[in-house]
């Protein structure tokens, strides 16, 4: 069942939060925050077809040269470049850029908790041409 934020412009405090939508293990960023705000669930539970799916839904709705930031907090390659990958197939229209000199080959940034000392974070910007 989706429960939508009602707190308007209203301070939350942290365990009121907590109660109502689970304590936030690490960083959460992107795509995966949105799912966890708008929807009681698990991080295990958000899929690598509802992650499909929420690029679909951004592709209909950002305008030529506007751009789709898809982020994950996952390391799993079927939920960060396998995603993005398939979503340039089906949307031709749609360029990937490079993320300034952090960028892997195809641009991306990914972040590794043995590396960066962060939690395991995946960014790809993708761009709609026409």
């Amino acid at each position: 069942a989706i429960q939508l934020l009602s707190l308007r412009n209203e301070v939350i405090d942290q365990s009121l939060f907590d109660t109502r939508f689970g304590t936030l293990q690490g960083k959460i960023a992107g795509v995966t925050m949105a799912l966890h705000l708008m929807e009681t669930v698990s991080l295990g539970q958000i899929s690598s077809s509802r992650k499909k799916e929420l690029l679909e839904s951004a592709a209909t709705r950002v305008n030529v040269g506007g751009i789709i930031g898809y982020a994950t907090c996952s390391p799993h390659i079927a939920e960060t470049k396998m995603q993005v990958n398939d979503f340039l197939k089906r949307h031709p229209n749609f360029n990937r850029l490079k993320i300034g000199p952090r960028g892997d080959n195809d641009g991306d940034l990914q972040l590794w908790t043995f590396r960066d000392g962060t939690d395991c974070m995946y960014l790809s910007l993708l761009e709609r041409q026409s």
